[in-house]
């Protein structure tokens, strides 16, 4: 059965089947007004999958991929490359190859561990792996002590008392060197953990039980206030996206909770203003989309295309509110190669140009310069200066364009305003709402002649 693609958020995009290229600046200017600029990781010729991105301590962003190239991997495995950029991005290093391993690599993920290594973990699936007991269930650890430049040889993590596993790109490590990993196991996901930099793990809690429905392909992250969320797909013939969270650093986990999302494979990153973003296989339209959460993972909005359809992707936070994709074919195929984007999620700037006058029976009228990515605009007034930024309770209205008239004023008495841009369809939060405007005060009396 062919599978669906795949997207990791960080953005790496891939062309696939029509120049993606192209489709994707179509929609480049971002919620943030930033255009998004697209670089090749690794060429079609080396027929990439499975990739997996992180932002490492020392401000590399390193990717990992699988090559299925008719040179690579000739003793039946296949290699793993890694590249890098030491520029956020902008350019990145010839493709190496960090092993050979002798069975199937897939859905890696990466871990950085606080003044430790960079932890690679992958699922695979050979069961007749000569070095390997027949099925033997568990995933493969890969460490690094030197960022990323060289792996160790993997080594088999056992997990009979969950069966068989597959990792699913996920992997969180806490400031006291431990690294969770959740995992797709018999009846629902599991959670791994490792309390050594992952020299030895054990299978803890479920985070999702349901053997009717399947919950499957995890992905963990670790929200700002320092809950853990857990975003998976769950049902079989139209998989919806479920959340579910936990504040005891994965002990316990609260019942599953419908997103709505209709899709698979979800990719999910924190990002420090308090955004969360999701890259998933969606259903309709096929391809690639990523949506944001301003509300810690409640609500899922302001829908946007990544890629065509036949692509997977993921993505993963980098500094402050900046995000960056990867995407390219779910299955190593000819012509597809890897891409990969940086682009800011921050809040929209503050509006520009805000002016207004008083009008006998018609109020103090406002106007200002629409700016792009803004769902709505706040107004703010006060009968004294506004702070910056202005307190919730001198939120008077919103605005679906650039103006608005204020019929509530007593004549003779002096107004102060100010406006923002809110990316959100709801309420204003951190995150959604952007800076406040220049204050403008207007006297509700009309101008001697």
């Amino acid at each position: 059965m062919k599978r669906c693609s795949w997207l990791i958020i960080l953005i790496i995009l891939s062309a696939s089947r029509c120049n993606l290229l192209d489709d994707i600046r179509s929609t480049a200017a971002g919620l943030a007004g930033q255009e998004r600029l697209f670089t090749t990781v690794a060429a079609p010729d080396l027929r990439p999958s499975d990739a997996t991105a992180a932002f490492l301590p020392n401000g590399d962003i390193l990717i990992v991929f699988k090559s299925s190239a008719a040179d690579a991997g000739a003793d039946g495995g296949k290699d793993v490359f890694v590249t890098r950029s030491s520029d956020r991005g902008r350019s990145w290093k010839s493709p190496e190859t960090a092993f050979r391993p002798a069975w199937d690599f897939r859905n890696p993920a990466i871990a950085a561990v606080p003044d430790g290594p960079i932890l690679l973990v992958f699922g695979w699936q050979d069961a007749d792996a000569p070095d390997l007991g027949h099925g033997d269930p568990g995933f493969f650890v890969s460490h690094s002590p030197d960022n990323g430049v060289s792996f160790s040889t993997p080594r088999l993590v056992r997990t009979p008392q969950a069966g068989r596993v597959a990792t699913s790109g996920s992997a969180v490590a806490l400031e006291d060197g431990s690294v969770l990993l959740p995992l797709t196991a018999q009846g629902g996901i599991r959670l791994a953990v490792s309390r050594d930099a992952g020299e030895s793990w054990k299978i803890g809690p479920a985070i999702a039980e349901d053997a009717a429905s399947t919950p499957r392909n995890p992905s963990l992250v670790r929200l700002p206030d320092r809950r853990l969320f857990c975003l998976f797909e769950q049902g079989t013939v139209s998989p919806r996206l479920m959340t579910c969270e936990s504040s005891d650093n994965g002990v316990t986990w609260s019942r599953p909770v419908d997103t709505g999302i209709l899709g698979s494979r979800p990719s999910c990153a924190a990002l420090s203003g308090g955004v969360l973003a999701c890259a998933f296989t969606d259903r309709w339209p096929s391809g690639i989309s990523l949506m944001r959460s301003f509300d810690g993972g409640g609500r899922w909005e302001c829908m946007e295309q990544l890629s065509a359809p036949d692509s997977r992707g993921a993505i993963a936070p980098m500094s402050g509110d900046t995000l960056l994709a990867v995407c390219g074919p779910d299955q190593a195929k000819a012509g597809a190669g890897l891409r990969a984007a940086v682009f800011a999620e921050a809040a929209p700037g503050p509006p520009a140009g805000l002016s207004g006058s008083y009008k006998h029976g018609k109020g103090n009228h406002l106007r200002w310069n629409s700016m792009r990515g803004a769902v709505y605009y706040s107004v703010y007034r006060d009968t004294s200066p506004l702070a910056d930024p202005p307190p919730a309770a001198s939120r008077l209205a919103t605005a679906h364009s650039a103006g608005f008239s204020d019929v509530s004023v007593d004549s003779g008495k002096t107004y102060f305003y100010r406006v923002t841009a809110v990316r959100s369809e709801n309420a204003p939060v951190p995150g959604a709402e952007g800076r406040p405007s220049a204050e403008l005060s207007i006297v509700a009396a009309e101008k001697k002649k």
